[in-house]
Parts: C-alpha cells; structure tokens; sequence
C-alpha cells in the first residue's frame, strides 16, 4: 500500500500579548481601587436615578349593584318585622301572669265600696223619703257611686286577666251581662226618689179628717208627676183616684146638713182599698226588680276564681 506525503505542520506560535502585563500584587501592598471617570469640563455630573417603588395591584372599581343593595334592606326590614311580629304575638296571646290577676282583683276590690255605697244609698232614698226628710245628698252619692263603679268596671273588662283567661272571662260575662239591668235599677232608684217619693209618703199620710186644701194641693202633685214605669204609673193613678175620694168624703161630712151618706163612704172606702191594691203590687214590683238586678253574687264569684287563678298561675 502506497503511503500518501502528509503536509508539513506548523510549529506551535503562542497568542501575541494583549497589552502590557500587570504586575503581581505583592503581599502587604495596598490594593488598587477604580477611579469613577471625571465628568469633563462643563459637563453636569449624573445623580443615580433612585427606583419608585411599585404600588400595589388593586382591582378597578365596579358600579355598586342597586337590585341586590334594595334586596339587602328588604331583607334586613323584613327580619326585623318577623322578629317584633314574635315578641308581640308572645305578649298578646300567652296566658296572664300572677301579677294580671293580682291587678284585677286590685281593681274589683277598688270598686268594691261604690259598690256597696248604692245598696246603703237606694235604702237611704226610700227611708229619707217616708220620714218627709231632703233626700238630694242621697241622690248626689248614689250617681257619683254609680259612675265610679261604671269606670272601674270598664277599665276591668280590658284586663288581660280578664281577656286572657276563659274561665275567668266566663265569669266576668255573667256579671257583665247583668250591668244594663243594674244601671237601670240606679236610674229607677233616682227617678222615683226625684219625682214619686216625696209625693207618695205625703198621700200616705191623707186620711177622712184632712182638710180639703191640702187633699186638693196632693192630687195636683200627683197629676204633674211623669213617669214611664208601668207599675209606678198605675199605683199614682189609684192614688189620685183615693184622694178624690177622701175629698168627696171630707165635703160630706163638713157640710151643715150632713147626715151619714153611705154612698161617699163607701166610695172613699172603694177607693182605698183599690189604693191599697196597686201600693202592694208596685211595691213587690220595686223589690222584685232591685232583687233581680243585684250583681253580689256575680261579682263574689269573679272574685273567687281571679284569686284561684292568681295562687296557681
């Protein structure tokens, strides 16, 4: 095999210097520091420029959403409206506590003397009347009395232990239902003590040996008297009728040529008994209507249950 001439290689030639070489630094020699280049003549020098620091990223702004800001408060109004509608409704319809049956009582216990003031006062007027004394005082306190206990009889019936219990409540409609009839016991009381009474005990005292005037000045009285009651109406009316009778009969016998007239006797007789009559039925009727309008019962019974249920509640 042939053998190829190679070309001849080049002898190694090292790189040329780059510049002249720095010396070694000797040991214990200072070190050389870089001087800043000198501006030149004229030329400002240049301040290093400081960095701001970067703010922090927010996110823009966005429009307030009025829908959902409106639902928000209708919301919370709403909330605030079921709550109060709780606490009422806890108020309203729970049942009384001690102290509402206590402040009932309170208040029937108040009424308690007014009460008692038109029994003594309806007496007062029938007794004050026969004996020919002024019964105006009897009248004056027999109405104040009747309006005290209207009022508290009225500031009762708004009480929750009345309106909140039903027994009590059952109680208390028994006796309510009696307070018309009552009332117009007052007013009859009144009205026959102002209009009838003075007059009626007066023609109880008019017999046979009257004299003719004072006979005559009864029956006027009892002519001018207006009253509505039936009964009232009819015994004044028999009363009248008496008088006549006993004027007729004081005539006859005060005459000059009196002499025994059965006939005016008898009519004066007639009309006495038929006096007496309507007396005995107006009478029962006046204690058959004060009786039946008595509320004691009704009210000892309010009294009892609102004690029972102010111990158990």
């Amino acid at each position: 095999m042939n053998e190829q001439p190679q070309p001849p290689q080049m002898p190694y030639q090292p790189a040329p210097p780059q510049g002249p070489p720095t010396p070694p630094q000797q040991y214990g020699q200072p070190q050389q520091q870089l001087t800043p280049p000198q501006p030149m003549p004229g030329q400002v020098p240049m301040q290093p420029m400081m960095q701001q620091p970067m703010p922090p990223y927010q996110m823009p702004p966005k429009g307030v959403n009025k829908g959902l800001l409106w639902g928000i408060i209708g919301g919370v109004v709403g909330l605030i409206l079921i709550i109060v509608a709780i606490v009422v409704s806890l108020i309203m319809f729970s049942g009384p506590s001690e102290n509402d049956y206590m402040e009932a009582q309170k208040v029937l216990d108040e009424a308690h003397p007014a009460y008692s003031d038109i029994s003594d006062k309806i007496y007062a007027l029938f007794s004050s009347s026969g004996k020919g004394t002024s019964n105006s005082s009897a009248v004056d306190s027999l109405k104040k009395s009747k309006q005290t206990l209207d009022e508290k009889f009225d500031k009762l019936s708004k009480m929750k232990a009345i309106t909140g219990d039903k027994k009590v409540k059952e109680k208390w409609d028994k006796l309510n239902a009696k307070r018309d009839k009552f009332n117009k016991m007052i007013d009859f009381s009144i009205e026959l003590s102002e209009k009838v009474l003075p007059t009626y005990f007066k023609v109880l005292q008019i017999d046979s040996y009257s004299t003719v005037s004072d006979i005559n000045r009864m029956i006027t009285d009892i002519e001018n008297i207006s009253i509505s009651d039936a009964d009232t109406k009819q015994m004044m009316t028999e009363a009248a009728s008496y008088l006549r009778a006993v004027r007729d009969y004081a005539n006859a016998k005060s005459s000059s040529s009196y002499s025994y007239d059965s006939n005016a006797y008898d009519k004066y007789m007639d009309a006495a008994d038929r006096f007496e009559a309507a007396h005995k039925k107006w009478t029962n009727s006046v204690d058959k209507r004060t009786d039946e309008a008595q509320i004691k019962n009704e009210v000892n019974d309010l009294i009892e249950e609102l004690s029972h249920k102010g111990k158990d509640s």
